[in-house]
């Protein structure tokens, strides 16, 4: 007997054999494209790097990097809590590395710093010390995007 979906064609796509269409139009990453290489100001993203876990830390640094090498956005970077640990371990010497060359003054708060006593640690990596509640406050009032990893 012959139910009433018989001779329909199944519509659904295995992902694992297929390869996925664009999510984005065509047209709209071209316009993307312009929109970036158009004279105008950069945007402005402040990345508030809280974890001292690498595996939630460290796409944040590297987004930073990125964002300011490839498209010339304005970043900045604060390391605060539990992340000045990360910064101390030396774990991620070679993304503060990255940050630095890539222009980057990167950041961490003094009294996180000293709360942990990590600051022989972080005397010896390019990380200035400062206020983290000004840091914040200015990256409100300077019109900063900020992001947290």
């Amino acid at each position: 007997m012959a139910g009433p979906l018989d001779g329909l064609r199944d519509h659904r796509v295995n992902w694992t054999t297929s390869t996925p269409p664009s999510l984005v139009p065509r047209d709209a990453t071209e316009q993307r494209e312009r929109a970036m290489t158009e004279d105008r100001e950069p945007a402005k993203v402040a990345f508030l790097i809280i974890s001292d876990d690498q595996a939630r830390a460290v796409p944040g640094i590297v987004m930073a990097t990125r964002m300011k090498v490839n498209r010339g956005v304005d970043v900045r970077v604060l390391f605060f809590g539990p992340a000045v640990r990360l910064a101390a371990s030396g774990h991620i010497d070679t993304h503060l590395a990255a940050l630095r060359d890539a222009g980057i003054g990167a950041t961490a708060c003094r009294a996180n710093v000293e709360q942990y006593d990590v600051i022989d640690e972080i005397s010896v990596r390019p990380l200035e010390l400062l206020a983290a509640g000004a840091e914040v406050e200015a990256f409100a009032r300077e019109g900063y995007t900020v992001v947290s990893f």
